[in-house]
């Protein structure tokens, strides 16, 4: 893999440097700031403070579109045109958490597709394949005429909870008290149905469906919840969490019904709006399990939060292409 080289962009740099020490080759340091007037400035070169040589290799560029989403989608933009213009003989562009994903059609009239347009500024930019971290839906993947890879973490939520499942079950063989522990997997909504169904099955535990509807943007109310909940340890599985809203509801809705533990999952941790906060201050969430697609620093004092590194099956993803 001596012919391929990763750059990154300052979204999400040590996921990046976790990524490239994975997969065994160079990490490439890139010069990038801001002028007085806020726009950015790129250059790789002056990231060394010498000649990086990328004509005939290999470039894997790297970065999520949050925090600060406008800002760091400009970035990734300018770091593929000063990686292309290097000569690369591939350019791959990775994108932990894909910027504008929400708006993938049209709902009202006179709407913009950002999800669509994201999709044409990084064909724009040159870019040779596109691989983004358990997309918000599948149609995203049209917006390309490159081939774009979805790539799915379900692997790490699967391996924390058999783990947690193992220890709690230790534990209570030693307390001489087990008498099995029944778990079940909720999707919050329709759209992680799949996902949620997906996780519930690989665990060998029931799957409950909740429904919700909203009153406008980002304000959540749940209708109903298919499926028994009483007695049980809950894991609320959806692929972001962003204000929390769906989140916090659908944990209330649960725990009304008799539910104990309550365990969120989510790959994507945006916490729009203090949404870290609002879901850490609730007493019967026990934890929130998230990964490292978006860099995020955790106060010590939120225990239940647990980071789980996406560097692993991004290198899955990448591995066969080099």
């Amino acid at each position: 893999m001596r012919d391929t080289i990763l750059f990154s962009g300052t979204s999400n740099a040590p996921l990046a440097r976790a990524v490239a020490r994975s997969l065994k080759i160079p990490f490439g340091r890139v010069a990038i700031k801001k002028f007085r007037d806020g726009e950015t400035y790129v250059n790789i070169e002056h990231g060394t403070g010498q000649h990086i040589d990328v004509g005939g290799k290999r470039a894997i560029v790297m970065q999520s579109g949050a925090p600060n989403g406008n800002e760091s989608f400009m970035e990734l933009l300018l770091l593929l045109d000063a990686v292309y213009r290097l000569h690369p003989k591939e350019l791959i562009c990775v994108l932990p958490f894909y910027p504008y994903r929400r708006q993938e059609r049209k709902v009202e009239s006179g709407e913009a597709v950002s999800a669509a347009v994201v999709a044409r500024c990084i064909e724009a930019m040159h870019v040779d394949r596109v691989l983004a971290v358990d997309l918000h839906v599948e149609k995203i993947r049209e917006f390309f005429t490159i081939p774009c890879t979805n790539v799915k973490t379900m692997s790490i939520f699967v391996e924390h909870f058999q783990a947690l499942f193992a220890k709690r079950r230790s534990q209570k063989k030693k307390r001489f008290v087990w008498h099995g522990e029944p778990w079940v997997v909720v999707a919050p909504d329709l759209g992680s149905r799949t996902a949620a169904r997906a996780l519930a099955e690989q665990l060998n535990v029931a799957f409950v469906q909740s429904y919700k509807h909203r009153h406008e943007h980002d304000v959540v109310e749940v209708d109903s919840i298919e499926g028994g909940v009483a007695g049980k340890h809950i894991i609320i599985l959806d692929d972001e969490i962003n204000t929390a809203g769906t989140m916090v509801e659908n944990a209330r809705a649960l725990y009304t019904l008799g539910a104990r533990a309550i365990y969120i999952a989510a790959t994507h941790g945006i916490f729009a709006d203090h949404g870290l906060e609002k879901l850490h201050a609730v007493p019967y969430i026990r934890a929130i399990v998230i990964t490292d697609t978006i860099a995020r620093n955790v106060p010590r004092a939120m225990t239940k939060v647990h980071i789980l590194s996406a560097a692993r099956v991004l290198r899955d993803a990448l591995q066969p292409l080099l």
